[in-house]
């Protein structure tokens, strides 16, 4: 079961009625909705989106503080004034804001724990955004399937043996086939070509499995971090 992050109880504020508007003007553009949903519902949405605002960026604030302890070089100004650490933070909110899923809070703190330690240096800009995409679209369960796969490490696992993490073989399937077209695992190679063209066929191709790649392998480190 997905674990939630808290209900904050929050006071009324100008931003809430901004966002009340702007829920208010979304329900409106779905076809068949009346003005009860558009005016009864509106609240509720807009005190939700409220609640996890306000919930994140307490959360951004235990990041900032986990990385200015003990740094005199270091200060939330100058963290805000920095483009990439800015950047991933303006993301993380707007993804934060959409889920309420508390795994990916803290995956989301701990990418935002390593851009701010200039630990993600080596993590291009473009590739920073692809993997907080990733943590976007990918689910707990995609995330529990990539860490057992990391458990192997080089070894090739049956994607069949996942059925108890995905809820059934058929499912494991599916996960899987999501986080290799993001590159995140790799197949078993069944041939490789030798110099002049001539094809070798794996004598263990048969078998057949996956693993985590490098990119998946890299993936994993930049939201693993002091934040669980």
């Amino acid at each position: 079961m997905v674990d939630q992050i808290p209900r904050l109880s929050l006071p009324e504020t100008g931003a809430g009625d901004l966002a009340e508007v702007l829920v208010a003007g979304a329900l409106s553009l779905v076809p068949g909705v009346g003005g009860w949903l558009s005016s009864g519902v509106q609240k509720v949405f807009a005190q939700q989106e409220q609640e996890r605002v306000y919930a994140y960026l307490n959360e951004i604030a235990a990041v900032v503080n986990a990385l200015i302890e003990g740094r005199d070089d270091l200060s939330p100004e100058r963290l805000a004034e920095t483009p990439e650490f800015y950047d991933a933070a303006a993301k993380a909110v707007r993804i934060a804001t959409m889920t309420s899923s508390r795994e990916k809070h803290r995956m989301l703190q701990n990418a935002l724990y390593h851009v701010g330690l200039a630990t993600a240096d080596d993590v291009g800009a473009d590739l920073r955004s692809v993997f907080l995409r990733c943590i976007e679209d990918l689910t707990d369960t995609h995330i529990r399937m990539l860490r057992e796969f990391a458990q192997h490490g080089e070894a090739y696992k049956y994607i069949a043996d996942l059925a108890p993490i995905a809820g059934g073989e058929a499912e494991a399937h599916i996960f899987a086939a999501d986080l290799q077209v993001r590159g995140l695992i790799e197949e078993r190679p069944i041939f490789t070509r030798q110099p002049g063209g001539s094809m070798t066929v794996f004598a263990d191709a048969v078998k057949g499995g996956s693993r985590i790649s490098a990119l998946g392998t890299e993936f994993l480190n930049f939201i693993a971090g002091p934040f669980g």
